[in-house]
């Protein structure tokens, strides 16, 4: 206490002298009676203050001297020279000191006290603060003014304040305009009303008018959450209200509701506020007014702005804690507010979140307040429960509520529970005598129908499915036990999953078994036909919720199959095919997987709808002119085709096996190809993705009873089929590889190259990507995908285990998946599943060779080794044909499988060596004399374009000795060699290059040397190096030089064409092959390594290129290429002139001939200058040889 006094002394040094600190901190009692005295001592300033401090410290702690203090103090704070805020507030605490005393006088030491005991003193303060200083100019003393009248005016006599009233109030309220903070106003005048309305004043009433209206505009003010006054205001002034509802409740609600009419938000927003508070607060005096003030709700509950709903479920709250809701129209009143919880989630969030303050408030907020508000009435207000229950049942069902299914469920589950707890008889639910609540089997199906999508909507489905287990009694007696073990089972499912983990066809697996046996529990005819019914008619309300209507489909099935029934079985089956909505592709899948269930037991009834409606006018255009407008579009029945086609498909697949073979033929296919029959060229991609997948269930449905699939139109149907699968994302290649492997007769050769073509291009459209190391080597789609083409591609070679059906196997897959690991993953198992036999050669083993060996150089690793294996088992089948055992070791196929290793490495060099030994094993087949015939389709691989020119010596290394072997394909590797080139930049491509035409030159010198002079000229700079890349050995260089200069002497050196100007002589235009032939020749000599050819050849090389010089002086290019050698002049090798390049190769034959010195000597002379020129050629000649040189140029 003393430390408390201590610091209340502290606080009020700033109004008091130094001489007056000692009296307050010395204590209350020892400084009451000295208080008087104080003013003859000189310390007058300091009393009132410290008087003021005194009270509130001494209420009920000190002697009994009110009286005397305020004798002695009181008339201080009315001295001129006292004005100022802490005299006021002397006057407020004193005030405020002595309304507790008096609240309190059963504990106070002075009982005698009275409030007249201050009324004299207290009028004349009055007099002075509301007269004088509430009308100064300064404006802190103007709110300390008002601040003391609030508990001045309870202590004035009663006749003294209804005097002051008239005054009084409007000169507060005047002050709203004068201050922007008026929390201190609001403060104030809320304890001058509870004054007035203590002394029964009846001049409030004249007021009250201009009271509503000033306080109804501070409640419309906006509020500012960083401003704590103005928040403090606020509820300043709802108290104010509830001291005027409280006096004058029919007065107060004639101003207000008429203001909830307006369309400003502000003002609506405001009058709910106020409302809401005198619900809460003047319960008592509201309670005649309920049916008036539920009636007045009419139009805030249509308004749309996001403010105003919450504040309207505010009010909802405040009227269920005091039995609002229980009159009538309190039904629209939780109508409003399940409305609110449905809110889509779409339309929660606008953007950035708002402050309160703001002109529309995110629709999150009012969806988050009506949710919190419907669970709290439901579970804490006990008076609630009789009107919530089961009235909130009806808002299940609507679609429109869908969006409030978790809260509403949450709360019914809650009701539930407490009316067990209350007894039976109060928890079931008499559906008769309320006719607004959806039946026993409306709201199974609903609970159901929402589980599919449990994650959906704040976790429907737990919501929905516990529930489902509290409503066990009212909708079926049997279910209890059944359900009190069933329902856990499937909240625990998915409380151990998640959105991302849970697989949707499993759970939806679950809730069809749950179904299931929850119908065999009932086991009641009846009760399954009524709840089908309810199934069918809600199948509308989810056409915006495809996932949610076709597991209803799925249910509907499930339902149809455990009645018994037939009657009612067709009529249901028949009313699902009038009514779905055919347009919908998603709904095909659920109207067919409903069939299908069904036909598990009533297949005669579902094929017999089937049919009748194919043959009905709901499935092909109407007839007459009477019905024209009526027709359906052809895209429409088209649509319809596609889902009658599904609809066979999962009939076969559900069907009883025992009665489905007596079936297929002649109701289930037969009615699947009349839509083919009718349809193949313009049919709608839905219908044949459909027609597709319906075969493949039926061949899926046959392939278990281990027949076959025998069809009249297999040769017509399988290209189609194989073509439409190319576009239908939802048909798998295994199931079209159980659709294929089932058909009879076989299919052809060409059929076969069809399906496989088919069926890569459906699901091959991209290379995998690269994987780093240490991670999975393919996705899991990616492998099931290659596992399945796998299985397609063995079932079809194993109809036809000869050479010729792996070769078909092989050429329609190289130019797809070529690179990806398909076939080369794939050919081993094949190979090693041919038939051996020496009655039938293996005649087309080098075209296999030819295809396999060159993807021992592919991009991507794993088709490099599987490749060599591949290869490797070609070269076993052989010797398998020469009649070998199976389990003979052959030494030069044994080579190949330790060469894999050297494929991983990235190192092109390494991988370049890799490549080129295992090319060897290949060849050195030949070598022992067992000749692989067949490499026509050696080059048909290196025009994929993810084989490097770096690798492409693989090709052409395994090629036979033989001359002739491989003639017809040398042009097209060398232009893919030169192509090659053109596309990369990388340092170690040329290098390979040269070396793969060495390697094919080796064997087809004049084939390369044609395809080489075949190149455009001028000859660019990869061209010259692939003729450089001739002259590495000795010999080869000899025989390209000689049939280079062959190809010189074939042909003129040059044509002559006429002229039409008169007395000018006709152009000489040089031919292509010399001129080719000489560029060529020119950059064969320029290799160090021609020297040994060029010097054994030097005698015809000089005679020719001599002779070459000068027929082609004066002698033009054609004009083609003239353009081409002006563009080209700075960067061509050398000059494409015919003379120039005779010139610059017959210099070329003199350096590599080491004739360097006769060379420089012509150059320094000018003699190269006048052998080109037309007027000095035959000069230049005479003059530059005379017998001596002409020697030197002889050669050495």
């Amino acid at each position: 206490m003393a430390r408390g006094r201590c610091g209340r002394a502290a606080l009020i040094n700033h109004g008091c002298s130094s001489n007056s600190r000692p009296l307050v901190r010395r204590g209350l009692g020892p400084c009451v009676d000295p208080a008087g005295s104080c003013v003859l001592r000189g310390t007058i300033c300091s009393c009132p203050s410290s008087w003021a401090w005194l009270s509130p410290l001494g209420t009920l702690g000190g002697p009994p001297t009110p009286v005397s203090a305020s004798a002695g103090c009181l008339p201080l704070c009315l001295l001129p020279f006292f004005f100022s805020p802490w005299a006021v507030a002397a006057l407020q605490r004193f005030s405020e000191s002595a309304l507790e005393y008096l609240a309190n006088l059963d504990q106070a030491p002075d009982p005698t006290v009275r409030k007249d005991t201050f009324a004299a003193d207290l009028s004349s303060a009055y007099d002075i603060l509301f007269h004088h200083w509430l009308q100064s100019r300064e404006a802190k003393l103007r709110l300390a003014v008002v601040e003391a009248l609030g508990p001045m005016s309870h202590l004035l006599p009663g006749d003294k304040l209804e005097e002051q009233l008239p005054k009084l109030l409007p000169g507060v309220l005047a002050l709203y305009k004068k201050h922007a903070e008026a929390f201190h106003v609001s403060k104030s005048l809320g304890q001058i009303l509870e004054a007035a309305v203590s002394v029964g004043s009846r001049t409030l009433e004249v007021q009250l008018d201009t009271l509503l209206a000033t306080l109804h505009a501070q409640i419309c003010v906006p509020v500012e959450s960083s401003s704590p006054l103005v928040q403090s205001n606020q509820k300043e002034v709802l108290r104010c209200f509830t001291v005027l509802a409280c006096c004058s409740p029919d007065r107060l609600l004639a101003f207000l509701l008429p203001k909830l009419d307006t369309n400003n938000e502000r003002l609506r927003v405001g009058s709910l506020q106020i409302l809401r508070h005198v619900i809460n607060s003047a319960a008592a005096q509201m309670e005649a007014n309920k049916p008036f003030i539920l009636s007045s709700m009419r139009l805030p509950l249509l308004d749309t702005n996001n403010k105003v709903k919450r504040a309207v479920v505010q009010v909802i709250s405040a009227m269920a804690h005091h039995g609002y809701l229980e009159q009538p129209g309190g039904e629209a009143m939780i109508e409003y507010i399940v409305q609110q919880c449905a809110l889509p989630p779409e339309q929660e969030v606008r953007g950035c979140p708002l402050d309160p303050g703001s002109a529309d408030a995110p629709a999150d907020s009012v969806r988050a307040v009506s949710v919190r508000t419907l669970y709290l009435v439901s579970t804490t207000v006990d008076r609630m429960s009789d009107v919530l229950w089961p009235h909130l049942l009806q808002f299940l069902t609507p679609v429109r509520f869908t969006g409030a299914l978790t809260p509403l469920c949450r709360s019914l589950v809650h009701l539930a529970l407490k009316r067990q707890e209350a007894g039976a008889d109060a928890f079931l639910i008499q559906f008769d005598a309320h006719v607004n609540l959806p039946s026993p089997y409306a709201i199974t199906t609903r609970l159901l129908a929402v589980s599919c999508n449990p994650y959906l909507g704040d976790g429907r489905g737990v919501a929905s499915l516990r529930l489902l287990h509290v409503l066990h009694p009212n909708i079926h007696p049997l279910l209890g036990q059944y359900w009190e073990s069933a329902v856990p089972l499937l909240l625990k499912h998915l409380d151990e999953h998640t959105e991302e983990t849970l697989s949707p066809k499993e759970w939806e697996a679950r809730l069809l078994m749950f179904l299931q046996d929850t119908l065999a529990v009932v086991s009641d005819n009846t009760w399954i036909c009524q709840l089908s019914l309810e199934m069918c008619k809600q199948l509308p309300c989810y056409n915006g919720a495809p996932r949610e209507k076709n597991f209803l489909y799925k249910c509907i099935g499930a339902t149809l199959r455990a009645a018994s029934s037939r009657e009612v079985v067709r009529k249901h089956l028949r009313e699902l095919l009038e009514t779905a909505r055919y347009q919908e592709e998603a709904e095909h899948e659920g109207l067919a997987c409903c069939f299908g269930i069904c036909a598990d037991s009533h297949l005669e009834d579902t094929l017999a709808q089937l049919e009748d409606f194919v043959r009905s006018d709901m499935s092909r255009k109407s007839i007459g002119i009477f019905n024209i407008f009526k027709d359906r579009s052809e895209s429409e029945a088209d649509r319809v085709r596609s889902a009658l086609v599904l609809c066979y498909g999962h009939v076969a697949s559900q069907a009883p096996r025992e009665l489905l073979l007596a079936k297929v033929e002649s109701d289930i296919l037969r009615n699947m190809f009349q839509v083919f029959s009718t349809k193949v060229g313009t049919m709608d991609p839905t219908l044949k993705q459909c027609l597709v997948q319906g075969l493949c269930m039926v061949s899926q449905a046959i392939h278990t009873t281990r027949a076959a699939l025998d069809l009249e139109h297999t040769e017509h149907v399988a290209p189609v089929l194989c073509t439409w699968a190319q576009r239908c994302a939802g048909v798998s290649a295994g199931d079209l590889n159980l659709l294929l492997s089932s058909l009879e007769p076989a299919l052809e050769e060409q059929a076969q190259a069809d399906v496989v073509h088919g069926c890569l291009h459906s699901v091959m459209a991209l290379p995998p990507e690269p994987q780093e190391e240490g991670a999975d080597c393919q996705e899991l789609l990616y492998l099931d995908t290659m596992r399945a083409l796998e299985n397609l591609l063995t079932s079809l070679l194993r109809r036809n285990m000869t050479p010729q059906g792996l070769q078909v196997m092989v050429e329609v897959c190289r130019g797809l998946c070529w690179g990806r690991g398909l076939v080369t993953g794939c050919s081993p198992v094949f190979l090693s599943s041919l038939p051996m036999g020496a009655l039938v050669p293996f005649h087309n083993l080098g075209l296999l060779v030819g295809l396999f060996s060159p993807r021992c150089a592919d991009l991507w690793p794993a088709s490099r080794q599987e490749a060599v294996d591949c290869v490797h088992s070609l070269l076993y089948l052989q010797l398998a044909y020469e009649g070998f055992s199976r389990d003979h070791q052959d030494d030069v196929a044994e080579q190949l499988p330790p060469l894999k290793d050297g494929l991983v490495h990235p190192d092109p060099a390494t991988l370049f060596h890799s490549c080129h030994s295992i090319a060897q094993v290949p060849a050195s087949t030949t070598e022992r004399g067992r000749a692989v015939p067949g490499w026509e389709g050696l080059p048909q691989p290196l025009h994929l374009p993810s084989l490097e020119p770096s690798r492409l010596a693989l090709a052409l290394c395994p090629v036979p000795a033989g001359p002739g072997s491989l003639p017809g394909e040398v042009p097209e590797i060398v232009s893919v060699l030169r192509c090659k080139l053109r596309e990369t930049q990388e340092e170690h491509v040329l290098p390979a290059a040269q070396h793969s035409v060495y390697l094919l030159a080796t064997q087809h010198c004049a084939a390369v040397v044609s395809s080489l002079l075949g190149s455009p000229l001028p000859f660019d700079s990869h061209t010259c190096a692939l003729w450089r890349a001739l002259a590495v050995e000795p010999s080869l260089s000899a025989q390209v030089l000689r049939l280079l200069l062959d190809k010189m002497s074939k042909d003129v050196p040059f044509k002559e064409s006429r002229t039409f100007l008169p007395g000018t002589a006709p152009d000489r235009v040089a031919t292509l092959l010399p001129l080719a032939a000489t560029c060529a020749l020119r950059e064969v000599v320029s290799a160090p390594a021609s020297a040994p050819a060029v010097l054994e050849l030097y005698p015809q090389l000089f005679a020719a290129l001599l002779l070459r010089v000068s027929s082609t002086v004066g002698v033009q290019l054609p004009r083609n290429l003239q353009a081409k050698e002006r563009r080209g002049a700075g960067t061509a090798p050398g000059s494409l002139e015919p003379c120039s390049s005779a010139v610059d190769a017959l210099r070329a034959v003199l350096l590599r001939a080491g004739s360097e010195d006769v060379e420089q000597c012509v150059e320094l002379e000018g003699g190269w200058a006048l052998i080109s020129a037309s007027a000095g050629h035959e000069e230049g000649v005479t003059r530059h040889a005379p017998g001596k040189r002409l020697q030197r140029w002889q050669g050495p």
